[in-house]
């Protein structure tokens, strides 16, 4: 860190360069990121983030720290409605809008039409439905302002909810667990380096949940909140539809700190 913030900077120090773009009659400027053509004009990547700089501009070049970037200003805004049948297969339609590391990943990812049911099928079957099939057209919108990507598609999953005897349980959660995919270990000896699509970063899921004919739900969960501090936050809501037989669900999910040094690994696992 040291050599880092010297008044000399030795340049083979710093691996990457990106561009800063100066903000009009005193707005606040732009930071791009250009070396790959799915970067777009839009929040500062946070791979680019919270770090050091060598920043060259009009007089003489100084080290800074790049501005922290917001979990408001990447993830993912989903909208999802699952209508279920008494076998407890559901017709999924889903409208998801993709925003800062979201976007740029699923540019990358859906650059070729021809490959974008595949890798639907692939991120649902990840965690949220055990058997999936993409059903109809893929709607993709990769160039919305400020780098904004917007996601339409439709889905059929044969074993979505889950027979219990007369009754349908249904599923709000990935299959594998969050601890179980980011913390596995139970004490660490190096820092936890989330990756930039993770955090700093945001997915939210209002969730309609279509109850087959003849069925009812059941007492709803309760609500909750967890703060993490500088962690991030959860955040997770049942409501019945009005008009309709259906339960809207909202589960939010924020990463902010990217890097967990060892000494706050324990309380960040908790």
């Amino acid at each position: 860190p040291s050599l880092l913030r010297a008044t000399n900077a030795a340049i083979p120090l710093f691996d990457h360069g990106i561009a800063y773009l100066p903000g009009d009659k005193g707005k606040p400027g732009i930071w791009l990121d250009a070396t790959s053509p799915e970067s777009r004009l839009g929040p500062l990547p946070s791979m680019d983030a919270r770090t050091v700089a060598f920043f060259i501009d009009e007089g003489p070049a100084k080290v800074i720290d790049t501005p922290a970037s917001s979990p408001d200003e990447h993830g993912i805004d989903a909208s999802w409605t699952i209508k279920l049948s008494p076998s407890g297969a559901g017709d999924l339609v889903a409208v998801e809008r993709h925003s800062g590391d979201a976007a740029f990943e699923l540019r990358m990812k859906l650059k070729q039409p021809d490959a974008r049911a595949q890798w639907v099928e692939q991120y649902l079957a990840s965690g949220w439905f055990p058997t999936v099939q993409v059903t109809g057209a893929i709607d993709f919108k990769p160039d919305l302002p400020k780098g904004v990507a917007v996601l339409e598609y439709g889905a059929h999953s044969e074993g979505f909810a889950r027979r219990e005897g007369k009754e349908l349980a249904v599923p709000l959660a990935e299959s594998s667990t969050l601890t179980s995919q980011l913390a596995p270990l139970v004490e660490r000896t190096l820092p936890v380096v989330l990756p930039p699509r993770l955090a700093p970063g945001h997915e939210t899921r209002t969730i309609t949940i279509v109850a087959p004919a003849g069925y009812a739900f059941s007492e709803l969960p309760p609500n909750g909140d967890v703060n993490g501090g500088e962690f991030g936050k959860a955040h997770l809501e049942f409501k019945k539809a009005a008009g309709k037989n259906a339960v809207v669900v909202k589960r939010s999910l924020v990463f902010d700190l990217a890097t967990i040094p060892v000494d706050q690994y324990a309380k960040w696992r908790a």
